[in-house]
């Protein structure tokens, strides 16, 4: 007679499931990375895509993606997010924010232009229109940016509404007009988009304003948040 063993093999997936209570957390949308103070590191996937406005101009603009089985962002936890692409974060689980996210445009009003939030534009430099589908125009007057709304002193290529109600397009907000002497325009608040499958609690204040115009100069507009979860809860 013989003695015939099997085995089986079974095979586990490590989960990537992240937790931090302190310490900071920089995302680098340009560069793809992400990076907490204790030396826990992962890395995004950036795409370049192009929006289209509805005269055929075309904008291009750039999305960083992060993949997680769970994440929790809380406690004194500081996230500072950085870089020119909008921001998206995916679980495949439950995700729970309760740390703020502040992805807003900075103000204008001198003489260097401002930075936008990531995923936003630019306002515009002294005397310039502002960058973006919704960029305000330059003048004495200058004109506010467009996104959800129009801007302020519209004109027919200038502070236009832009994209949907969906945010299918991941776009920020669009510069503020720069004044004709010496003031450059508001930049536009950044994009982002936070995708679960199981539950996703938000906590926390997630800011992507635009930035205020001074000095004569016009406001760049806000930009977008996108929150979709099997169970969404906004406390």
């Amino acid at each position: 007679s013989s003695d015939v063993c099997s085995s089986d093999l079974d095979q586990f997936t490590a989960e990537d499931r992240v937790s931090y209570e302190t310490g900071k957390l920089f995302i680098n949308t340009t560069l793809g990375t992400w990076e907490h103070s204790n030396g826990d590191t992962r890395n995004g996937e950036v795409s370049q895509r192009t929006y289209y406005d509805d005269l055929g101009n075309s904008f291009p603009f750039k999305v960083c993606n992060f993949v997680f089985d769970q994440l929790s962002l809380s406690g004194d936890l500081e996230i500072i997010v950085s870089g020119d692409a909008a921001l998206s974060i995916d679980i495949s689980g439950d995700a729970y924010l309760a740390s703020t996210i502040n992805i807003s445009g900075q103000h204008g009003g001198g003489l260097t232009v401002p930075k936008p939030g990531p995923g936003g534009y630019a306002g515009g430099a002294v005397n310039e229109r502002g960058q973006g589908p919704g960029g305000g125009s330059s003048s004495s007057y200058p004109g506010g940016a467009g996104h959800g709304g129009t801007g302020s002193r519209p004109t027919q290529n200038s502070g236009k509404t832009y994209g949907d109600g969906k945010i299918s397009s991941l776009l920020g907000g669009s510069g503020g007009g720069g004044f004709v002497v010496d003031a450059t325009g508001g930049s536009g608040g950044g994009a982002l988009v936070i995708e679960a499958n199981g539950s996703l609690t938000i906590d926390s204040k997630i800011l992507t304003l635009g930035g205020n115009g001074a000095g004569g100069s016009a406001g760049g507009s806000g930009g977008a948040i996108r929150l979709s979860a099997n169970d969404l809860f906004l406390t």
